[in-house]
């Protein structure tokens, strides 16, 4: 098993996947994660004035142009072209399911 984007960068694992899971979730609820993993991985650093704060900013207005693409780098767009690519199931599932019911869904589809 891997997680996170893969995208191009890890064309010879999906290959050899069985299975690709896509989780899709509402760009508010994603934002909402991000800050929430954000903090709680490195806490008063990303207030203002904090060391992170800058680079917290950033990274969120980055990642609220995830579902148009008008950033550099991971987007909606760039995973849909490689998605569409691949010869391996993709198995598109609502994010905001909770986690047991995704797990089932994967062992299902498997």
């Amino acid at each position: 098993m891997v997680s996170g984007t893969l995208d191009a960068w890890a064309d010879g694992i999906a290959r050899d996947a069985d299975l690709i899971v896509f989780l899709e979730a509402p760009t508010e609820l994603r934002l909402q994660r991000l800050r929430e993993r954000e903090q709680a991985r490195f806490g008063d650093s990303l207030l203002p004035g904090g060391a992170l704060h800058r680079t917290h900013v950033e990274f969120i207005a980055w990642a609220t142009e995830y579902e148009r693409g008008t950033q550099s780098g991971r987007s909606r767009p760039r995973h849909e072209r490689w998605l569409a690519g691949l010869a391996v199931p993709v198995l598109r599932l609502d994010a905001t399911q909770p986690v047991e019911e995704l797990v089932a869904a994967v062992l299902r589809h498997g």
